[in-house]
């Protein structure tokens, strides 16, 4: 098992002092400063795509959508995979749209997903090629089922309503055809912008990942890099995960990978993996606490008048 890949490891809080000693001495203050600003970008570019998803159902201002975004994450840290993002995002809607809501939200998962599943099947491709050079038929083999699986959720993905059509003929879902409906919103032109708002931000996670590798001495041609970190996305997007245990899963995860091509000590990669969950989710998840409060002391004052 992957999680088992690290066993062996000192404790989790040498991870933590070497994290300490690389800032405190490292001179790329700079390139740090720039990954916070490329947290930023991700969840700024993830409000654009709420507000598309959103923006069909009910109208919804940016300042919302920027709300809703963070909730949700904050809300997600109780869920396995983050899956209960939508429930914190629907909360600042209005309580009538709030399980359409929930629907576009999933359609918004499903494309970060399709985009994770599309790079990290490339990424398996290029180091099946890199890894079995000679060995054409396996590689061949590989390639065969990934670009086939890749197509067909692509297909399924840009027919999203064709799949509500279909739905809607069995007769047990008929209670909940007003929400599956919202599936029939989203055109081709549609899906294709919320995949292209997917696409900018996995790029602003995996550069984000690579100069934060380079910040800590982690370094083996930026092609490998990222073909690595796809992996990584890939294999944390399958593996189930909980808030407790996520920091562990993905110190794990990207020391697997990393550790094939950096002679990197573990706790420095796990340093690295644990910097940037602190950067993308832990900071983020305070400021969706900070909304959760907002929204909490909004029910209040309403009551009270």
């Amino acid at each position: 098992m992957i999680v088992l890949s690290v066993r062996n490891k000192e404790s989790f809080s040498q991870s933590v002092e070497e994290l300490s000693e690389i800032l405190s001495t490292s001179n790329s203050e700079w390139l740090i400063a720039f990954i916070f600003v490329l947290m930023l970008v991700n969840w700024l570019t993830e409000a654009v795509k709420w507000k598309l998803l959103a923006g069909k159902i009910t109208p919804v201002s940016f300042s919302a959508s920027v709300l809703s975004v963070f909730t949700g994450i904050t809300v997600s840290f109780f869920t396995p995979n983050r899956v209960g993002e939508f429930a914190g995002r629907v909360l600042h809607l209005p309580f009538k749209t709030r399980i359409k809501g929930s629907v576009a939200s999933v359609i918004g998962s499903m494309s970060q997903l399709l985009i994770t599943l599309i790079a990290g099947g490339l990424s398996i491709v290029f180091m099946t090629q890199t890894a079995v050079e000679n060995e054409n038929t396996y590689f061949s083999f590989i390639t065969a089922v990934t670009l086939v699986a890749l197509i067909v959720l692509i297909v399924l993905y840009f027919n999203l309503g064709n799949i509500y059509k279909w739905l809607h003929q069995i007769k047990w879902l008929k209670k909940a055809d007003a929400y599956i409906e919202v599936l029939s919103l989203f055109n081709f032109r549609d899906l294709l912008k919320v995949a292209f708002f997917s696409i900018i931000r996995y790029a602003v996670f995996t550069f984000q990942f690579i100069l934060l590798l380079h910040v800590f001495g982690i370094s083996f041609g930026w092609i490998n890099e990222a073909a690595a970190i796809s992996m990584i996305f890939l294999v944390l997007a399958i593996i189930p995960t909980f808030a407790v245990t996520e920091v562990i899963t993905r110190s794990s995860v990207t020391v697997y990978f990393l550790a094939q091509y950096s002679n990197a000590p573990e706790p420095v990669i796990i340093a690295a993996s644990f910097f940037l969950w602190i950067i993308n989710l832990a900071i983020p998840s305070v400021l969706g606490a900070l909304s959760l409060l907002k929204i909490r002391v909004s029910k209040h004052d309403t009551k009270s008048a």
